[in-house]
């Protein structure tokens, strides 16, 4: 055979009209192993002496003799430049979301080249699948267009031009002539039907469940477009796969939104197994992901693990504008009864919806968080609010607390689990994602305000509003607590003539005046009443009212002696106003009343003469130089009460319960004076006519002096 090439050479060089074509295999496989090498080599030395190189065939080219081989020429060019101007359009406008140089003027005259085939196809077969050892540059890619062109045409695709997107893997002709080029092709096989293509893949399966990516085929053109540019790659590449804006240029057509292919990438990531992603450049390997390994893990996580991590991110949230704040506490008695004004978040596990407002397990649970204090009435019922999750929303965030939890984990056993760089760069990556996304989801989660109201002091039905807390502020506090002021169901600034008017039905109770403490207790402790952030409103209003010089709304006494005796009674004059039992406020007319009794009358002046000096008391007719001044007298300032004692039957049976009634009913109110110091004696005394026996007097002697008795003793 070489002799014959010599001979075919030589013969070709000497005549003026013949030409001889060699082509030259350039896959090693297609030479015939070492044989074909040597004979390859000495071929190339006997023609290379009387050569002329053409240059190998360029992708351009390639476009030229793919289209030709399978398609007529173009019958309609006017549609074909419509298709293509509209390419060009897009990527025009959206400069940003493609490639650079797609909307120049050599890339438009590459999709005429090209079409009906785009480009990017071309690209990612002549860059990243020829680089496999058995790809042939142009006979494996006729034949794998040639089965793709089929199938499109036979399922009437109604795509603008055969893109990465379009290649129809879900067929197993297809399938199988792309993989059999890829090494593992059989794990390649389970990976497509799983994660890629098909009706039981997951990208399919995502588009079953949002409505948004099916009438596109978002999630399946864009698994198909990542398969074509990053299945030829290999683990040792510093750069892998595709990054977004060739992502982008593989599926988008004219008139569709990039956003819609964006939404359809985020929830791959999140759900598919063999689908890497670093920063903006995805990939498949044939390795599964840590996705993986943290959504098994997600589904594991304990209830009691996800409540732990709910309470720590909801103690995470810092409130200043309430008084106290109360997370998911476990029943009513962890909730202090005071006057101070109280929020309590309930655990998702208590969510509200609007959906069944009449009826949810938050209004439950807030009805009996308002009525009782674990095993005792609660009294003050006016200063307690709610929060409560939305029963939608408290799913997501627990969706997202499991999956924070599983890469939590999975961080913290990672020098274990013997990953690489980028399965550890994954972790990092998402432990973030996850973290962000759980704070937001609690803001999202809630968003409902439950606070209570009574309709009238004649109703005994309590009333338990629910608003909606919905809004740009990340803190729901204050989002509750803004809505508390807007529909003015808190009120932090009072006036006091509104005052006078919202509370004229109760505000005297049938006599001439109501101590300032009786009533904050009132505002405090009855839900028909207005709702204040706290004392100092009450007391600023107060203050406000009584030094109104012109219609002042009420008068302020330090004390009362009896019923009507005043004393330290001020109207329509600055006063400071106490809380201290005492203080009273007193009804407007009646104050008049008071102060123009004791009011002195006119003093006579003293008559003198021209020179200023006293008339004599018989040049006036009289023995007294000027009439007598009244005086009012204050009534002195009764002597207060500085002890008190008691003493009260236990049943000996049961005696915490009464003895925590005892605490919370008189101890609490003596404890909190300043000032007051509090003893408190426990007396027991027990007889038994037959006597106690030797062991009982020995323990009850032994734990006695444990418990460090100041005296006790066994008595005959």
């Amino acid at each position: 055979v070489l002799t014959f090439v010599q001979a075919i050479t030589e013969a070709v060089r000497r005549s003026s009209d013949a030409l001889l074509l060699v082509s030259i295999p350039k896959s090693e496989i297609e030479v015939g192993g070492l044989g074909g090498q040597k004979a390859l080599r000495i071929l190339s030395n006997t023609i290379g002496r009387v050569e002329s190189i053409w240059k190998p065939v360029t992708s351009e080219e390639s476009f030229e003799i793919v289209r030709r081989r399978l398609f007529d020429k173009v019958k309609d060019a006017g549609a074909r430049d419509a298709t293509i101007n509209a390419f060009q359009e897009m990527y025009r406008k959206n400069d940003g979301d493609y490639p650079r140089g797609v909307k120049e003027a050599n890339y438009r005259q590459r999709m005429l080249s090209a079409y009906p085939i785009h480009p990017e196809l071309f690209d990612r077969l002549y860059k990243d699948w020829s680089t496999l050892e058995n790809f042939q540059r142009t006979r494996g890619v006729l034949r794998l267009m040639a089965n793709v062109i089929h199938e499109l045409w036979k399922s009437s695709d109604s795509s603008l031009m055969i893109m990465p997107s379009t290649i129809p893997l879900w067929k197993d002709f297809v399938r199988d002539e792309i993989l059999r080029y890829l090494p593992a092709a059989q794990n390649w096989t389970a990976i497509v039907e799983t994660d890629i293509d098909g009706e039981k893949s997951k990208p399919f399966e995502l588009e079953r469940d949002f409505t948004t990516l099916k009438p596109y085929e978002a999630s399946r053109r864009v698994a198909r477009a990542i398969f074509m540019g990053s299945a030829p790659s290999v683990a040792m590449q510093g750069t892998r796969g595709l990054d977004e804006k060739h992502l982008h240029l593989a599926t988008v057509q004219p008139g569709q939104p990039v956003a819609i292919y964006n939404d359809a990438l985020r929830r791959m990531t999140d759900k598919l197994t063999y689908l890497y992603n670093d920063t903006t450049r995805y990939w498949y390997d044939t390795r599964p992901t840590v996705n993986r390994m943290a959504q098994e893990r997600a589904e594991s996580i304990s209830e009691e693990s996800l409540r732990q991590e709910e309470e720590t991110r909801l103690r995470s949230v810092k409130g200043t504008d309430f008084a106290a704040y109360h997370i998911a506490p476990e029943s009513s008695a962890d909730v202090p009864d005071d006057d101070r004004l109280r929020v309590i978040v309930f655990s998702p596990m208590y969510p509200h919806s609007s959906k069944s407002s009449m009826n949810t397990s938050a209004l439950e649970v807030a009805k009996t968080f308002l009525e009782n204090r674990g095993q005792h009435l609660r009294h003050h019922k006016n200063m307690l609010v709610f929060i409560a999750a939305d029963a939608d929303e408290a799913q997501k965030w627990a969706e997202s607390l499991r999956q924070y939890l599983a890469w939590k984990s999975i961080d913290a056993e990672k020098a274990t689990l013997n990953l690489d760089t980028q399965q550890t760069n994954q972790i990092t990556t998402n432990l973030k994602k996850y973290h962000d996304l759980v704070q937001t989801r609690m803001q999202e989660c809630y968003t409902w305000l439950i606070y209570p109201t009574q309709p009238n002091s004649l109703s005994k039905e309590m009333v338990y509003n629910a608003e909606r807390i919905k809004g740009s502020n990340d803190n729901f506090y204050r989002r509750a607590f803004q809505k508390l002021q807007s529909i003015e169901a808190l009120i932090t600034e009072w006036d006091a003539e509104m005052m006078v008017d919202t509370l004229e039905q109760y505000l005297w109770e049938g006599g001439n005046h109501i101590t300032t403490t009786k009533l904050w207790h009132n505002l405090t402790h009855y839900c028909y009443f207005p709702r204040l952030s706290n004392q100092e409103v009450l007391k600023a209003t107060l203050q406000r009212g009584v030094s109104k010089p012109t219609d002042t709304p009420f008068g302020y006494a330090s004390h009362v002696e009896g019923d009507t005796a005043y004393v330290g009674l001020v109207l329509g004059k600055p006063t400071t106003v106490d809380f201290d039992g005492h203080a009273v406020i007193v009804r407007p007319d009646v104050a008049r009343e008071v102060l123009a009794q004791h009011t002195p009358p006119p003093v006579t002046p003293v008559p003198t003469n021209a020179t200023g000096v006293v008339n004599p008391p018989s040049a006036m007719g009289g023995a007294v130089g000027h009439a007598p001044v009244v005086t009012p007298t204050s009534a002195p300032r009764p002597v207060r009460k500085t002890r008190f004692h008691a003493s009260v039957k236990i049943n000996p049976t049961r005696p915490l319960p009464q003895l925590e009634q005892v605490v919370v009913e008189v101890l609490q109110h003596l404890t909190s004076l300043q000032g007051a110091t509090v003893e408190v004696t426990l007396d027991i005394a027990v007889s038994r006519p037959d006597g106690f026996d030797d062991k009982t007097v020995m323990l009850v002697r032994e734990n006695s002096t444990t418990l460090k008795f100041d005296q006790h003793s066994f008595e005959d």
